[in-house]
């Protein structure tokens, strides 16, 4: 059984604005820091995803009338519940995300220690 999620779920200024947070998150924190925010920030928007492909299957009971105002609350929901979930633990991926990325980290010299190294040399 394969799910296919519809990348209109999300916004494109939700996403702009996912992704503005994910460049601007944590200049003046610690590379770690930084690099675990960006692993929550990326499983928000994953589970973001699913609670939207979810949400689409509950049938409307017709309760509320659909509007603007209804559309923009639900979203506002739907966001601050992925992102809940994901700082609760969630599935695990931005664990898992941040353990992998963080080797590479250690393997990888930022571009300001590198230019420092070189200084040093000379």
């Amino acid at each position: 059984m394969s799910v296919s999620l519809d990348p209109s779920i999300l916004t494109s200024e939700q996403l702009a604005n996912k992704l503005e947070n994910l460049s601007q998150a944590g200049k003046n924190q610690r590379p770690k820091d930084e690099l675990k925010k960006a692993a929550q920030d990326f499983e928000a928007v994953l589970v973001n995803f699913l609670i939207k492909a979810m949400w689409k299957t509950i049938p409307d009971s017709g309760l509320y009338d659909e509007s603007n105002a209804t559309d923009a609350y639900t979203d506002i929901m739907q966001s601050a519940l992925s992102e809940e979930i994901t700082r609760m633990g969630g599935f695990g991926i931005a664990q898992k995300l941040y353990e992998e990325m963080q080797k590479s980290l250690i393997l990888t010299p930022r571009p300001e220690q590198v230019v420092e190294q070189n200084k040093e040399k000379e």
